[in-house]
């Protein structure tokens, strides 16, 4: 729901932009608030991915997986990782192979 929201906002004054384009038979070139729109389209992201920031914080507080850290949010070096008694360490007892960073 959070994502359709934000997109729904963005579509809405698109396509209302659209339309009202279409009304006055002007092209992209010719539409003044085309600019404007632009802008709008920047500011909307801007405030999507600080609005998502607290929305992954709050999902994550709400699923109990606030204290896990995940490989992109880190900024711990690779090879600083104990593969065998680290971040790692909390591997399924079925586990049977080589544990290794994925090259990926």
């Amino acid at each position: 729901p959070f994502y359709g929201v934000w997109l729904s906002h963005l579509g809405i004054l698109g396509l209302m932009i659209f339309l009202f384009r279409v009304y006055r038979q002007d092209t992209i070139d010719e539409d003044e608030y085309t600019p404007f729109y632009g802008l709008f389209c920047f500011i909307w992201a801007v405030l999507l991915y600080r609005f998502w920031e607290r929305q992954e914080l709050e999902l994550a507080y709400r699923w109990g997986t606030l204290g896990i850290m995940s490989d992109a949010m880190s900024n711990v070096v690779k090879e600083d990782y104990d593969l065998d008694g680290g971040l790692y360490s909390h591997r399924r007892p079925e586990f049977v192979g080589e544990t290794r960073i994925s090259p990926v």
